[in-house]
This record gives structure tokens, sequence and C-alpha cells, in this order.
């Protein structure tokens, strides 16, 4: 068994992170909020009001996703953990990007991106995992930022989410 009752969900993402749309799925969207750190499965499911036959449930979807290779990409493109942190901070703040499971980067030229908290995987789309997102990434879009982090900075005229050249990429 990979994964228990009694295991932390910050842990279980870290080392599984083919887990987070399980979470998400099942309505723990606090699979990187700091009490993460510190609450196992089992607090976490119990303590939002759900079943021990709930908490069954997500442990054998936890056990399926873990036991199966992530099909994820290597990873040229990275984001900080700052920028991770005001995204998941954004998404908690609006109750309608609550139960989004991915985070969609579109960048249809080098100088321009959006970003789309979204549930629907598109057929061009390559998911991977980084800083605790799941990330969804068309290949052109992949292409474009390869070697890039995207991170966040406050300058004195605002602030907001910038690509930047990776080091060590």
């Amino acid at each position: 068994m990979l994964i228990s009752r009694d295991d932390f969900i910050a842990d279980v993402v870290k080392k599984y992170p083919q887990t987070i749309a399980v979470f998400l799925d099942f309505g723990l969207y606090c699979i990187s909020c700091a009490a993460s750190v510190s609450e196992t499965i089992s607090s976490g499911v119990l303590g939002h009001g759900k079943s021990e036959e709930e908490l069954e449930d997500l442990l054998k979807k936890l056990e399926g996703a873990a036991s199966t290779e992530s099909e994820t990409v290597p990873v040229v493109f990275s984001v900080s953990e700052e920028a991770a942190a005001k995204l998941l901070e954004i998404q908690s703040a609006d109750r309608a990007l609550a139960g989004k499971k991915y985070l969609r980067i579109s960048c249809p030229q080098k100088s321009d991106y959006t970003l789309e908290f979204t549930n629907v995987k598109g057929e061009k789309d390559v998911e991977f995992f980084c800083s605790s997102l799941c990330l969804l990434v068309d290949n052109t879009s992949l292409a474009l930022l390869s070697g890039l982090e995207m991170s966040y900075k406050s300058y004195s005229f605002g602030e907001g989410f910038v690509f930047e050249k990776k080091k060590g990429i």
C-alpha cells in the first residue's frame, strides 16, 4: 500500500503529484494550504464532514492514481513558489474557481499569455505538475515557454505574473 489514511496530505501530493486531481475531484481543495503539512488524509476528509466510507473510497482512488505512471512531460518550464502561492490564493478567493482542477497556460505569441482555471482538458493539452499545481499547456505554448519560469513580481506601478529565463535550464 502506497498511501494510508495517516499520511499527511502535503506529503502525498509531493510524492505522488498525480493524486492532485483525485483530491480536487473529491472536494478537498486544501492540498496546498498551510494545514496540509500537518493534516492527515483521514483528518482532512472527516474534518470536512465526509464519512468513513467516503474516506475509504478516496484512499482507493488515491492508491490507484499513485500506482500509475504520471503522464508528465520533462519539465522545461516551471512555476516559482511565489507564483504558485498567488495562483492558489486567487483560486481560493473566488468561489467560481474553487473546484477547478487545472490551470491552463496559453501563449499564442511570445509576448502574450492567458491563464485559465478549468476542469476541461483539451485534446492538444499536455498535463504536468509543478509547484503543487496541475497545469495544462498546449504544445505550441510549451515550446514558447521552454526555459522560462513563471513568477509573481511587485513593481512600483503594480504587480503580476511574469515569465523569465530560468537559471539552470
